[in-house]
């Protein structure tokens, strides 16, 4: 029986600008969105595992691109362009009511101090980041933490993600998981697991 629910931040609750950021980082690069997309994500884990500050990674990232560091608006475009799911808030928030409640999300230290005034944070039991945990999602070590944290079985938890690879990874550890797609998928989901919400 799932007791504990676990949701993604971004994909989930909020609405990220990942492609609008590496279509504007392309126009004033000259590079290729996917070339943008590779540059960036190859020193993405280390800066949201907490390994560095966001001013390192915009000087790297900056001299990668061949842009000056005070274009590449890491935080400013994310601030300007984010955007709550105000449905999933009030799935959460219904949840919240019956079952334990938690986040699990990959981000950097900088757009997660902002996120979290976005939405309520007593919706949620635990908080959970990849920045202070020093692990990201798919790594298996980072649900171990979650599930010893929570102190719950794995099957009694349900992840909620909108990556495969993530939603994949949990489930070998027996955890529940479901692939957050829209709204309404997710709530037929819920009430297939018996999950009621208001």
């Amino acid at each position: 029986m799932i007791r504990g629910v676990i949701f993604d931040i971004g994909g989930v609750i909020i609405k990220t600008p990942q492609n609008e950021y590496y279509s504007y980082l392309s126009g004033i690069s000259g590079k290729n969105t996917k070339e943008v997309q590779e540059i960036i994500k190859s020193r993405l884990p280390i800066f949201e595992t907490g390994k560095i500050t966001l001013d390192k990674f915009s000087a790297n990232m900056s001299k990668s691109l061949g842009i000056r560091k005070s274009q590449f608006r890491w935080i400013e475009f994310y601030k300007e362009h984010v955007e709550v799911n105000e449905s999933v808030i009030r799935i959460a928030s219904s949840i919240h009511k019956m079952y334990i409640t938690a986040y699990l999300t990959n981000v950097d230290r900088n757009r997660h101090a902002f996120t979290v005034k976005l939405f309520p944070k007593n919706i949620f039991d635990y908080k959970f980041t990849s920045f202070s945990i020093g692990r990201l999602k798919p790594d298996p070590k980072i649900y171990e933490y979650v599930i010893k944290k929570i102190s719950l079985d794995p099957d009694e938890m349900l992840l909620i993600d909108n990556e495969m690879q993530n939603i994949q990874s949990a489930r070998k550890l027996g955890i529940s998981a479901v692939q957050f797609k829209n709204v309404k998928l997710l709530k037929d989901k819920l009430s297939r697991l018996d999950i009621s919400i208001d």
